[in-house]
């Protein structure tokens, strides 16, 4: 089997980590409007403390998406050190730190989206899908585009073409 070029793989787990707060949308629209009428499951908590607070993870868990993962460091264990199992997905470098990258700066988005989710089944308010809206947006926009992929592996603009992009 041929081994697909990272940039392939950051797009197919985007991809991934994507769905999973779509699906789960849906899930929770099923649960809310069809099982309560649009009531929320949970019992009356205090809603906007628990809008609040699912807006501010969302804009934490946004901001540091793109200020701090897709700028963090990777520390890889000397040659000497701990063996590992088999070969790497990857050879070490800089596509490799940008898969780790989008990785990391995707699964805070997702968190931030999946936090607003229970949030709206436990108020049935749609005020509370807001903090999703902010949360799946800023997931989406981490597509391994380009000039994206060009920050998350620190080479130039366009020096590797992402193969599921035509154009």
């Amino acid at each position: 089997m041929a081994q697909q070029s990272p940039r392939v793989v950051a797009t197919i787990i985007w991809a991934a980590l994507l769905a999973g707060p779509t699906v789960f949308l849906g899930v929770a629209l099923f649960l809310v409007v069809s099982l309560r009428g649009g009531a929320g499951l949970g019992a009356p908590l205090a809603e906007p403390a628990l809008i609040g607070g699912s807006l501010a993870l969302s804009v934490v868990t946004m901001a540091l998406s793109w200020l701090w993962a897709a700028r963090m460091r990777i520390v890889r264990p000397a040659q000497g050190g701990v063996a590992q199992r088999g070969a790497p997905a990857f050879p070490p470098g800089p596509e490799a730190d940008a898969v780790a990258r989008l990785v990391v700066a995707c699964a805070l988005c997702e968190g931030g989206a999946l936090a607003a989710i229970i949030v709206f089944m436990q108020t049935g308010k749609v005020l509370a899908l807001a903090p999703y809206a902010l949360s799946w947006l800023a997931l989406a926009a981490h597509f391994p585009g380009d000039r994206h992929w060009a920050q998350l592996s620190g080479l130039p603009a366009g020096t590797a073409r992402n193969p599921m992009i035509r154009g």
